[in-house]
This record gives structure tokens, C-alpha cells and sequence, in this order.
């Protein structure tokens, strides 16, 4: 039966008719012509004109863009209802780029929803994205680099506000941080583009900001052992409960990035326990990350300390009468919740520790633990491939930032306190042959046995 509906987005629609549970069609209560309008399509509220006043033709071509989404959500079914792209928003090609993202969608989201929906809607008003030019792209990073300082004249928009500290003033953006978010930019414009918004046009340009490497030193030598140490020593010292629960997180927050190269606090906030497999000792990184799925291997020390922390949480859950499943994230305050941040915390810590001032400036920060598991990795004999597979970087990553003269001080650092791992090259023999490990299953080309060749080259032994 036609019904009405009230107002949204700034229209009012009647006569919304529904064609199935996923298709609604409607008419703008604000026009002379009764021009029929899609008006939903699955779970989004779509609002598109079917570009006709009569029923039947509108319902046919709801139905045939109803077809086309069903077959591909992402495919262009506006072309069913006779609709070109070339007058899309800025936020509605914001919107359908964000809704084809799996990687890194939070952050994603929050660029869009913080910075460039305010601007490039609220401030310009772009219905049309096409009109997006090189002199917009510049006028915005001209308001991105001042927002925080005019913010301080005038409450924070609900919108963009994602934390109480960001009442107060923050400065000028750095250039590593306006260089994070400009791809977000440069990829709607290019979705844009091939949607045939641009009409041929050259798409704007967003440049790279000119910045200065910005390094986080790893933890070398005996520093990770005093950093834990100090950690352990700091949680005995808590004088109440909750103290000692944000202590302990962050001494686990610790050691699972030193020995997994996780990003933190990115991809740690958002594991859970069934992203944790301690019967065969891997862990899954969610696909809502800077690089997507991934799965990472535990040594033995990290599965234990994860078996250590969930023991621990589903005791404290069991006496708070807490219901505790797998859904629930690895690293939680005593209530369960996520923990928000434990960067302050970790650099409390950090001064605890009394680490000596370097000369270049570099300070600690969380990320010095990702680095730290590189360092060490690569140190024990794990081949570039193999750690750049763990950590979710490039082979080339790890050329350019983790130098021989820092993998051989920390491999010596291991040898002489006998910590070399068995992922280390195995031994070469007297007739200069590397023997594979035993454990390899039969057939598996990594029990051919190598040798020393001309040149020190490592060739295939023949059988």
C-alpha cells in the first residue's frame, strides 16, 4: 500500500512503495512533476531519480537496478535507471568509494567523516564532484593545516570531535600526517573519474608533502630486557587493582608486539580471541587494516603469555560474573571494554627506564617494538620474504630501513648469551652442504639439499 514517509535528508517523500524487503521506490513531495525517485536499495537509502513520473516504467527500472546490485553491489546500476554519474557529490562519491574499501576502512572512514566531507560538502557545498580542481585541492590543505587552530575559536563539530583531547588545540598537522591522509583523497577522485564524472578532464592533483624521516628506534642490545624488566617491576608496585590490571595490559601489549611485529596500537586493538589459534600458534590479522588479512606465526614464548592472558581474563570474568567468548578483543581493561590508548602509559614507562638521550633526536615509541621484531628476526636468520610476509610490509621496506651493521650487533647480542633461535640458517657441513630440517614432510622441495657453489652462491644439490 502507498504510504507516506517523513522528512529525510532535507526531503520529504510520499507514495513509498515497496517492491521486496530490499527495494523501495518513492515520490519528492517538493516537485510539480511526481517524478518517481529509488528511494532504497538493500540496506542504503539511496534516493536516486528513476528519471520518470509514470509507475510502471519506474518500478521496471528499480527492478533492473535491483538485478545489476544483486549480480555486483559495486557494479554501476544507476545506468539502470537511467541515471549518468556526472553530477555526483563529493560526499555521495565519498560514500560509494568508502562502501568498495576493506583495507584500513576505519581510518578510511574517519578522514572522510572528520576532514574531507566537512570541507569539500559543508564548507564548498561540491555537488558535483567534477568540480573539484588543482585551486579546491589547494584550498584545502590550506584549511586542513589551519582546522585545529580555528576549532579553538569555536566548539569542535560533533562530527568531527572522536575524543575528549581534541577539544584543545592541536596544532599544525605534521606532513607524515597530511601525506596518510592524502591518499584517501586521491583515490575518490580517480573512483570519480572512472565513473565518467570528469568528462575527460585530468583529474586534480594532490601533492606529496615534503617531510623529514621520521625514525623509531629499536630496542637494541639489552634495551628490550630492561624495557620489560622495568614493566614487571612497575606492576608489582601498583597500589590499587586498576593500576596494576593497566600495568599488566601493557607489559602483554608489550611483549606481544616485540615478538609478533604487529602494529600498535592499530592492529593489537583490534584482535580478538578467535583471531587467536594457540593449538597451532597463529594469529589473524583482521582485513580492516593498513594492509589487510594476514596471518602471523607464534613463537613459543608469545603463546604462552596469550595463554597466560586469556586464563587470566576468563578467571577475572568468571569472579566479576562477567560473560567472557571469543569475540571479545585480547587486550581489554577489567570491565571487558577495549583499552583506549596505551601510549601514555608507555611513555611513563619509557622514563622509568632512564634510556639515554641519542644524539639524532629518535625517541621510543610503540612502534619501536614492530621495529625491534624486525631487528631480531632478521638477525636469527629469517629471510627478508618470510619477515615481510609477518609483518605486512615490503621486502624493500626492510632494505631501506634495517641496516647489516644493526642486524649484526644484534645477532652477536644473541650469540653470546646462546639466544639464537632454530629458524636460523642451519649449519653448513664439511663438503659445504646445508642439510634441511628433518621435520619437512616428504617431497617437499625444501629437503633438497643445498650447497656452497662458485661465488658463494647457494645451489641444489643432485640426489
Amino acid at each position: 500500500m502507498p504510504r507516506a514517509s517523513g522528512r529525510s535528508d532535507g526531503a520529504a517523500y510520499t507514495n513509498v512503495q515497496r517492491l521486496n524487503d530490499d527495494l523501495l521506490i518513492a515520490q519528492r513531495t517538493d516537485q510539480r512533476k511526481g517524478t518517481w525517485y529509488l528511494h532504497k536499495l538493500g540496506r542504503k537509502w539511496v534516493r536516486r531519480s528513476l528519471n520518470t513520473d509514470d509507475v510502471k516504467l519506474a518500478r521496471s527500472r528499480a527492478y533492473e537496478a535491483y538485478r545489476v546490485w544483486q549480480d555486483d553491489p559495486y557494479a554501476d546500476w544507476l545506468a539502470a535507471i537511467g541515471s549518468t554519474r556526472h553530477h555526483l557529490s563529493f560526499e555521495a562519491a565519498a560514500q560509494e568509494w568508502l562502501a568498495t574499501q576493506a583495507k584500513d576502512h576505519g581510518y578510511k572512514a574517519a578522514v572522510i567523516r572528520k576532514f574531507l566531507v566537512p570541507y569539500f560538502h559543508d564548507v564548498r557545498g561540491i555537488t558535483d564532484i567534477a568540480n573539484v580542481d588543482d585551486a579546491v585541492v589547494g584550498e584545502y590543505r590550506h584549511w586542513r593545516l589551519n582546522f585545529w587552530k580555528e576549532a579553538e575559536q569555536a566548539p569542535v563539530p560533533a562530527s568531527i570531535k572522536s575524543a575528549a583531547k581534541q577539544t584543545a588545540h592541536f596544532g599544525q598537522p605534521s606532513a607524515a600526517t597530511l601525506n596518510r591522509e592524502a591518499p584517501t583523497l586521491r583515490q575518490i577522485l580517480a573512483y570519480a573519474e572512472r565513473k565518467g564524472c570528469f568528462r575527460g578532464r585530468p583529474l586534480p592533483e594532490v601533492p606529496t608533502e615534503p617531510s623529514k624521516p621520521n625514525p623509531r628506534p629499536a630496542f637494541l642490545g639489552g634495551d628490550f630486557d630492561k624495557l620489560a624488566s622495568e614493566a614487571t617491576k612497575w606492576i608489582g608496585e601498583a597500589d590499587t587493582d586498576q593500576a596494576r590490571w593497566r600495568r599488566q595490559l601493557l607489559a602483554d601489549w608489550i611483549s606481544v608486539g616485540r615478538h609478533t611485529g604487529i602494529r600498535l596500537p592499530h592492529e593489537a586493538a583490534k584482535l580478538t580471541w578467535g583471531d587467536i589459534r594457540l593449538d597451532t600458534k597463529l594469529m589473524h590479522i583482521a582485513e580492516d587494516t593498513k594492509t589487510g588479512r594476514r596471518d602471523v606465526p607464534l613463537n613459543n614464548k608469545v603463546t604462552e603469555l596469550l595463554k597466560q592472558m586469556r586464563s587470566r581474563r576468563v578467571q577475572h570474568a568468571k569472579k566479576a560474573r562477567q560473560r567472557f567468548t571469543d569475540g571479545e578483543h585480547v587486550f581489554v581493561l577489567q570491565d571487558g571494554t577495549q583499552f583506549k590508548d596505551l601510549g601514555k602509559l608507555f611513555n611513563q614507562l619509557i622514563e622509568r627506564c632512564g634510556f639515554p638521550v641519542r644524539t639524532d633526536g629518535s625517541v621510543y615509541s610503540p612502534y619501536s617494538l614492530r621495529h625491534t621484531f624486525a631487528t631480531f628476526a632478521l638477525a636469527e636468520g629469517m629471510t627478508g620474504d618470510h619477515v615481510a610476509e609477518m609483518m605486512g610490509t615490503s621486502v624493500k621496506m626492510l632494505k631501506d630501513h634495517y641496516k647489516h651493521g644493526t642486524i649484526d650487533q644484534t645477532r652477536r647480542y644473541l650469540e653470546e648469551r646462546g639466544l639464537l633461535s632454530d629458524r636460523r640458517t642451519p649449519p653448513v657441513g664439511s663438503n659445504g652442504t646445508i642439510q634441511p630440517p628433518e621435520e619437512l614432510p616428504a617431497g617437499d622441495w625444501r629437503r633438497k639439499k643445498l650447497v656452497i657453489g662458485t661465488g658463494q652462491k647457494l645451489e641444489i644439490a643432485a640426489d
